[in-house]
């Protein structure tokens, strides 16, 4: 057998024998990735720092509100018996009545658990984004290398038909033939090359690197297997799922601010104290030109009921719509996550098709065709399209294998934790 056809051929094989090593190699680069992204991303930096605003946010919530300091000078003093009003000072302070500051800071805590899971939200989706990216990249990778098998193969056929047709065994337009698709191949080649440029990039903006920071060779991805059922999936987004908690979260939020609402129907307290200093009078009483102090306390009177009614009203409304809200969210999660496990289903029936009927048979076609070629060297056509036969499968079955580890990517992001 020609040493050029075993080189074009002998990588066919090779995958089967280091792929253990190449997927325990890949697995920890991944996660390397996963840990950049996470440090550098700036989706990721944006949302946690909007989640600590929130936190800074709440916690103002408990606080009273400032009280108010006032000074009075009397211009034309206020003759009193005791002697004449110089000056006035003053404090008040509100109290909201029992009950709302608490379910104002329970709101505003709530605003912050919700943004706690968005960071969550972020964080989980450039994590699906940078595995699809990377997953796509390994099977351009192959694609290419696959292409440029096919190339050497067509390449080695391309001289045999030149030199029959130079012998006159064979017309020129297979020689022709040969050529256009060698082309193609190349075009194939350009597209793919710059295909994989293109996710370099995208991979860069999501490590937040420079954009022309090259990226190596994925030589091999994980090929794991997926052993959950779809009620463990349902299951574990009912527990996991960011966007569930979320919803779930503004129900309760929604349920406080309409009870504070509720309770702006009481008026708040507002405690006050005057001090006011008197200047010398002109008696001969004991208690001439003392300073005289008074405390006060005064209410609002919440008398507008149609705007008090319209805020219960207007909070009812929320929290009605937070509550379909959850239910549409869970029904778009279990119909996304139904979906997304029967495309696993069928990238899994695919890549077993591939690796243990098609592949193994395009390998014995090859093999026959090369033992009848001992024989007759003149089947090239033959022995070329067996070649082709078990390159397209095995392109094939890395396709497959690419969509099944798409899909996990998918569904990890679905139930809210890596499976």
């Amino acid at each position: 057998m020609p040493v050029n056809y075993l080189a074009s051929v002998l990588w066919s094989i090779a995958f089967i024998v280091a792929m253990p090593m190449a997927m325990a190699a890949e697995q920890t680069n991944l996660d390397l990735l996963i840990d950049e992204a996470i440090a550098n991303s700036p989706q990721i930096q944006s949302s946690q720092n909007i989640w600590r605003s929130r936190k800074y946010t709440a916690l103002q919530s408990w606080a009273l509100p400032d009280p108010i300091v006032k000074y009075s000078y009397y211009g034309e003093s206020i003759e009193t018996r005791l002697g004449p009003m110089e000056h006035k000072l003053g404090i008040s302070q509100k109290i909201p009545f029992p009950g709302k500051l608490l379910l104002k800071g329970k709101s505003l805590s709530k605003s912050t658990e919700m943004a706690k899971k968005n960071h969550e939200i972020v964080k989980r989706d450039v994590i699906k984004a940078l595995k699809i990216i990377y997953y796509d990249m390994f099977f351009v990778d192959k694609a290419i290398d696959i292409t440029k098998s096919e190339k050497l193969v067509l390449e080695r056929l391309e001289t045999i038909f030149q030199r029959k047709y130079e012998l006159t065994q064979l017309p020129i337009q297979d020689v022709i033939s040969a050529q256009i698709n060698i082309s193609k191949l190349i075009a194939k080649l350009y597209s793919l090359e710059e295909h994989r440029k293109n996710l370099v990039s995208q991979l860069n903006s999501i490590l937040n690197r420079e954009v022309n920071t090259p990226f190596p060779k994925i030589e091999m991805i994980r090929n794991g297997h997926f052993n959950h059922s779809k009620n463990d999936l349902y299951k574990m987004a009912g527990v996991s799922q960011q966007e569930l908690h979320q919803s779930k979260v503004a129900i309760k939020k929604a349920q406080d601010e309409k009870k504070l609402a509720m309770l702006n129907f009481i008026p708040d307290l507002t405690f006050g104290f005057d001090y006011t200093t008197i200047g010398n009078g002109r008696t001969a009483m004991p208690n001439d030109g003392k300073n005289a102090w008074v405390g006060s306390v005064s209410l609002n009177i919440p008398i507008w009921f149609n705007k008090l009614n319209y805020q219960v009203k207007e909070k009812t409304a929320q929290l009605f719509a937070a509550k379909q809200k959850y239910t549409h969210t869970k029904n778009i999660i279990n119909y996304k996550i139904d979906r997304i496990y029967h495309q696993m289903e069928l990238s899994k029936k695919l890549m077993d098709l591939y690796a243990h009927t098609l592949i193994p048979q395009a390998k014995q076609s090859l093999k026959a065709f090369n033992v009848a070629y001992e024989v007759n060297a003149n089947d090239n056509i033959g022995r070329y399209n067996a070649e082709q036969m078990l390159l397209q499968s095995e392109l094939d079955y890395y396709k497959a294998m690419t969509d099944y580890q798409k899909s996990i990517a998918q569904m990890e992001r679905l139930v809210g934790k890596k499976l």
